[in-house]
């Protein structure tokens, strides 16, 4: 592998790891409704529920 490769590989995982996924809108959602319903969302997503 030559190092312009490996540089495209490094910045396409940058790139996806900067990036917002569903979960990131799915607990804006619920936050707006309120706190308990946030640490509820965080806690499903974290134990894979």
């Amino acid at each position: 592998m030559d190092w312009a490769a490996l540089g495209t590989l490094i910045l396409l995982n940058i790139v996806g790891s900067l990036s917002p996924g569903p979960d990131t809108f799915f607990l804006l959602r619920l936050a707006t409704r309120s706190r308990i319903h946030a640490i509820m969302g965080v806690s499903g997503i974290v134990t894979g529920l």
